[in-house]
Parts: structure tokens; C-alpha cells; sequence
């Protein structure tokens, strides 16, 4: 007598289901899983190596973000907020790395892009060129902030270094 597709799908199924208690019921009867050994390891080995709190500082840290008058520093107001969550020097170094000018140069870089992609775009999608506004209108805000070099520094910079400077 031939078996059924339905027959082995019910054994199959069945086996599945067996196997799946089976592990269960070993995972039951182990007090931690792996990954919370491993975590706990990793924690003792870094309160080992003097890394964590030092004592007090956990509870004075506490107490200072459990204070009314505190206000998280990514949600800051004004200078005067950032300064008083003690993170203003932290905020300040986080500081772009490259001159405005440079900044300029690639958001206007950006917008060309993304205009020109609205232009070949076939379902004259708008987005594109919402995106190439936004990109020139980034480019405009560093522009206002590069600071020419009078002619007199700039031959001064061209003599000394052969490049030049915007700050």
C-alpha cells in the first residue's frame, strides 16, 4: 500500500514538532542560555580591567539625570542649556572636519546631481528636483559662512605655501 503525499507531510510535520519540544524542554532544564554566560563573562572581565563606575559616580550620575531641572543635552535649547548638562565641550568637538567652502562645493555638487537626474527622469518625477533645491539651499547656508582672504593675505599664502586658504 502506497503512502500518501498528505501521510508524509503529517509524519514530517510531526517529526518537526517533536524535535522542536525536544529542544525546548533542554533549554527549560539549563539554568542560563550561552549568550547570558558569555554577556556576564564579558561584563566581569571589564569590571576586572578597571573599566565601569567609579565608586559614587554611578550614583551622582543618577541623581543628576534624575533631577527636575535637567535637560538632555541632545535636547538642548540654547548654549546656555548645553552648558548646564555638562556636555557642551563633548557637542562642541563633534565640529566639521573640513573648511565651509569645501562643504559648499559638495552640496552644490549634489544639487547639480539631483537636478540633472530630473531631467533625464522619464515619469518627470518632482522629487529630484525638491532634492537638488534642498542641496543648493545647504550649499547657500555654508556659502555664508566661508570667509574670504583679502588680496594681501592671499599673496601672502601663495608665497608661503603655494595654496589658497578659506577659513
Amino acid at each position: 500500500m502506497s503512502r500518501t503525499n498528505d501521510e508524509t507531510y503529517k509524519e514530517k510535520k510531526d517529526d518537526i514538532i517533536k524535535r522542536t519540544e525536544e529542544v525546548r524542554e533542554k533549554w527549560r532544564e539549563e539554568e542560563e542560555d550561552d549568550t547570558d554566560r558569555l554577556l556576564n563573562d564579558a561584563i566581569a572581565y571589564s569590571l576586572g580591567e578597571g573599566k565601569g563606575w567609579a565608586p559614587g559616580e554611578r550614583e551622582e550620575y543618577l541623581e543628576t539625570i534624575l533631577d527636575d531641572d535637567f535637560i538632555p543635552p541632545l535636547f538642548a535649547g540654547s548654549q546656555e542649556e548645553l552648558e548646564a548638562s555638562g556636555l557642551s565641550e563633548a557637542f562642541s568637538s563633534l565640529e566639521y572636519d573640513e573648511p565651509p567652502a569645501q562643504y559648499m562645493l559638495d552640496y552644490k555638487k549634489k544639487g547639480n546631481d539631483a537636478f540633472m537626474n530630473g531631467k533625464r527622469n522619464e515619469v518627470k518625477n518632482h522629487q529630484f528636483y525638491r532634492d537638488a533645491i534642498n542641496h543648493y539651499y545647504e550649499a547657500f547656508s555654508w556659502a555664508q559662512r566661508v570667509e574670504f582672504i583679502s588680496e594681501k593675505e592671499e599673496a601672502k599664502n601663495n608665497e608661503n605655501n603655494g595654496e589658497l586658504c578659506y577659513t
